[in-house]
């Protein structure tokens, strides 16, 4: 028995389903971004080699005896120039009320190679686990030693000189790989001793400067300048240098973070270190999840992704999230019930609100204006 021919209709229809089909399982230039995992910097974690290890290791110390959480959030980013996301994949994301579309761009950079991407992201996860271990240990009063060596000096036209000035400037005497021993008679101990001293000095005025140079220590003289572009809070100050610090941890800390990359777990890695090493448990007993990056004189910074964050840390129990004040005008939505937003600004700050919480006093903590 013959088959009937396909009439016109029916190569059509035949041909518009395999087109949507097509068009749904096409690769699209989009990565979708969510609620990532969160982890308690105060537990433990499968290692590289399948151990369960402590997030946070501090020689000398027991692990926390406390019952409450300190949870670093991520978000989560699926797709990337080498697994590109199908259009399905897309328009689930774009109905999904806790889902983003960005263009790949955003997370991949055209000039840069996937491996490349995550080869940065992972140096600014380990850059981060560094800040936080000297911020927390000149948190808790530790002295912190540091080796600052020059590796490089701005210009004339970069600081905004003139172009007739004629003062001596650190790009007229000072070399790569200088170490700077003192600074206007101080001797360097910690970082922050010297940007206290650079701040107090004045604009145009040369200065002496004690550098090694070739194992021998060698006096130049200088001016610093003000620095008309710097933000608010910071000194206007500046010697013109680019140093490389190298610090002395009086402590020995490790932490392990596995597979996260980026800056993000700055903070919340600190306030794991205080609380492993201070006196005190911070949570209280609470679940308390945080963000923000961190430097070494203890200023949290801003991150992306603060909405999917809050999202990921409600879902893991968190009752409390600690927010850069600096992305306070980034949350879009209102946080999930049950989970309050805190601002802060610093690292101090974060310990002291945590304090805060523990005790109960509540309501006079600092909130993102606007947010609910």
């Amino acid at each position: 028995m013959k088959r009937p021919r396909p009439t016109l209709k029916d190569i059509a229809s035949f041909s518009t389903a395999l087109l949507i089909i097509g068009m749904l399982v096409a690769p699209m230039p989009y990565v979708t971004v969510g609620p990532g995992e969160t982890r308690n910097v105060l537990g433990t974690m499968e290692s590289a080699k399948g151990e369960v290890v402590p997030v946070i290791t501090i020689e000398g110390t027991a692990s926390p005896a406390g019952s409450g959480q300190l949870l670093f959030t991520t978000v989560g980013v699926t797709g990337s120039p080498d697994t590109p996301l199908a259009a399905m994949d897309v328009l689930r994301a774009w109905i999904n009320p806790e889902q983003t579309v960005s263009p790949v761009e955003a997370y991949f950079p055209a000039d840069s190679t996937t491996e490349q991407v995550q080869q940065e992201s992972q140096a600014e996860m380990e850059s981060s686990q560094h800040n936080a271990a000297v911020a927390a240990l000149t948190e808790l009063g530790y002295t912190v030693p540091v080796t600052l060596t020059v590796k490089g000096t701005v210009t004339r036209e970069q600081a905004g000189l003139a172009a007739n000035d004629t003062i001596p400037r650190a790009m007229d005497v000072l070399k790569d790989g200088d170490v700077l021993k003192s600074v206007d008679g101080h001797k360097v101990t910690t970082y922050q001793a010297v940007l206290t001293r650079i701040a107090s000095l004045q604009a145009d005025t040369p200065i002496d400067v004690v550098v090694q140079r070739g194992g021998k220590d060698v006096t130049v003289r200088f001016a610093p300048y003000a620095d008309g572009s710097a933000g608010e809070g910071a000194s206007s100050i500046k010697l013109g240098v680019l140093l490389e610090p190298d610090y002395d941890l009086p402590v020995s800390v490790t932490i392990n973070a596995q597979n996260v990359g980026g800056p993000s777990a700055g903070m919340m890695f600190a306030l794991g270190i205080v609380d492993e090493l201070g006196k005190e448990d911070l949570t209280g007993g609470a679940i308390i999840a945080g963000t923000g990056t961190i430097d070494v004189q203890g200023n949290v910074g801003a991150i992306g992704g603060i909405d999917h964050k809050i999202v990921g840390a409600s879902k893991a129990g968190a009752t409390w999230f600690l927010a850069p004040e600096s992305n306070c005008t980034d949350i879009t939505q209102n946080p999930p019930k049950g989970i309050s937003i805190v601002a802060v600004k610093t690292l101090s700050q974060a310990v002291d609100v945590l304090g805060d919480i523990k005790a109960g006093k509540t309501d006079d903590l600092p909130r993102c204006a606007g947010v609910g």
